[in-house]
């Protein structure tokens, strides 16, 4: 837990919430509403964009703003390698379905919980994973160099 928001870009770390949730995804939220060169990028606002009153998701073309949205999400978290896992949702429904996604398929864990077999971002609602798990995803992809959206390494269902 970090009690001071202003060093989190020293930091890899995991964000839990969107920015309704913590003080940390607010400011990343904050930092997603303006337009940020990359090379001046200082922090997780390349890819993921929050609406003003953090209902809906935006990454590249797509608004996902459904009720149980979550979002697993790995962005930049400083002026140097530094990264951040965003562990959100919309709601409360979203944020359940965005830590389920942490959980292992097959007991006993194998393997730490968010280290593989995710690509960079993963966009799911409840119900859409509830059915159909791993196939339920709304979105899934990989970042570009610099952490942009990018359509030859991305999938999207608006």
């Amino acid at each position: 837990v970090l009690s001071n928001v202003s060093k989190w870009h020293d930091f890899n770390f995991v964000v839990l919430g969107g920015p309704m949730h913590n003080r940390l995804a607010a400011s990343i939220h904050l930092k997603s509403l303006h337009s940020v060169d990359a090379a001046e990028l200082e922090g997780p606002a390349a890819g993921v964009q929050w609406s003003h009153d953090a209902s809906s998701i935006r990454i590249g073309p797509c608004n996902y703003s459904g009720a149980g949205t979550a979002l697993l999400a790995l962005v930049p978290s400083g002026r140097g390698s530094q990264v951040a896992l965003l562990v959100a949702g919309i709601d409360k429904p979203g944020l359940k379905t965005a830590l389920h996604l942490g959980i292992p398929t097959i007991p006993p864990m194998t393997r730490a919980p968010y280290t593989n077999m995710l690509p960079d971002y993963v966009v799911t609602e409840e119900v859409l994973f509830e059915a159909k798990g791993l196939g339920g995803f709304r979105a899934a992809g990989y970042w570009g160099h610099n952490w942009q959206w990018n359509s030859q390494t991305s999938y999207e269902s608006c």
